[in-house]
């Protein structure tokens, strides 16, 4: 099976990813557009937008059920989690620019390749997606982050303070 070749080969589709791939003129360049898990990111499909989403509705809940003190008569404040999420679902398909489907067709439709699998680096230019080689002249690694602290002895805590010290 032959190599695909791109000119440039972003993994990650998050949002730094998708909006790198957003920018490029993609009549010039050959783009490819790696994605592990689902296209968007964590942030949007698991994390920051869904949650954001759950707490607005929790907080128009809140100020329903508690209305009366502003003089308003609400009989009964209740949710239905099928609706709440389905509410979160809404949110997540406008911030991606419609369904996984409708986004993923597309990118196509814009001339981008999207490769699903995991991206391992055989060569600075050569990756193996899902069992399959290619290459790029350009590569973009945008996998987002998971926060660490890294162990620095020199770091201690004292007194409710941080303190750099030996």
């Amino acid at each position: 099976m032959a190599k695909q070749a791109y000119d440039l080969l972003v993994i990650g589709a998050g949002a730094a990813g998708s909006a790198a791939v957003s920018s490029v003129d993609k009549h010039k360049l050959r783009v490819g557009l790696v994605e592990r898990n689902t296209l968007g990111g964590t942030c949007l499909n698991y994390g920051c937008d869904p949650t954001k989403t759950m707490i607005h509705v929790a907080q128009l809940l809140y100020a329903a059920q508690h209305a009366n003190r502003f003089g308003l008569r609400i009989p009964q404040a209740t949710f239905e989690w099928h609706d709440v999420l389905a509410c979160v679902e809404q949110v997540i398909n406008r911030l991606r620019g419609g369904t996984l489907e409708e986004a993923q067709a597309e990118l196509v439709g814009e001339g981008v390749d999207l490769l699903h699998g995991e991206a391992r680096f055989i060569t600075p230019h050569e990756v193996s997606i899902s069992g399959q080689t290619v290459t790029a002249e350009r590569l973009l690694i945008a996998i987002g982050c998971e926060t660490t602290i890294p162990p620095l002895v020199f770091l201690k805590q004292q007194g409710g303070q941080r303190r750099c010290g030996v």
